[in-house]
């Protein structure tokens, strides 16, 4: 991969989001155009609109995050004179490669992106974010838990995802066990990580136990 390649991935944000955010908009105009023929009908509806907006500012403020973090990256990379080395280890025959496919439903991420793990770097490229070893301070897993209401019900859900805590504090997810379905590959991939990880930075601290519950209702 080219270095200017890796700063155009490292400066979008994820497509689902900004489809998301279309679509709320247009309901919330929709909904507007119906209220006045809608009687006490309309104070639901405006309640249903606050909620919506509510989201569009927290999907706007996450994509804001996940922007922020690319470009944190590239002046990381170019500050310290190793964007061209990143760069060329992005497509290492020797890589480690993986995917989050979820943390939870509100989070956005660029979940069809692998996480790769190089030689020296650690591209947690769901999270729009390039480190090396050196940066971890802590690896760690999250048990995630959120229900969604259908018609037919509750669901529960729950979700193990794998973080990465660096020295400056920042958190990054970084693989996920959803439904914390621990199968043979999802454990097998699960151990290969915090091996690697592991082996190049043997100052961090790294746990396979779930160290905090996050819910969501």
């Amino acid at each position: 991969m080219t270095v200017d390649k890796l700063k155009k991935m490292l400066q979008k944000t994820p497509g689902t989001a900004k489809f998301l955010i279309v679509l709320i908009i247009l309901l919330s105009i929709l909904f507007v155009c119906f209220i006045p023929s809608m009687g006490w009908y309309a104070l639901v509806f405006l309640a249903i609109i606050g909620l919506m907006i509510y989201s569009v500012v927290k999907t706007v403020n996450n994509l804001k995050s996940i922007k922020e973090r690319g470009q944190k990256s590239i002046d990381y990379l170019e500050r310290n004179n190793i964007i061209e080395s990143a760069a060329s280890e992005y497509g290492g025959a020797q890589n480690y490669s993986f995917r989050l496919s979820e943390v939870n439903r509100l989070i956005p991420l660029f979940t069809s992106r692998k996480n790769i793990l190089s030689n020296n770097f650690v591209f947690a490229m769901c999270s729009n974010a390039v480190i090396t070893y050196n940066d971890i301070d802590e690896v760690y897993l999250v048990n995630y838990q959120w229900v969604k209401r259908t018609k037919h019900g509750r669901i529960h859900y729950k979700n193990d995802v794998l973080m990465i805590r660096t020295l400056d504090g920042e958190e990054l997810p970084l693989y996920n066990i959803y439904m914390c379905r621990y199968t043979k590959k999802a454990t097998e991939t699960l151990n290969t990580i915090l091996a690697i990880i592991g082996e190049k930075n043997p100052d961090c601290s790294i746990s396979s136990d779930v160290t905090e519950t996050r819910g969501q209702v």
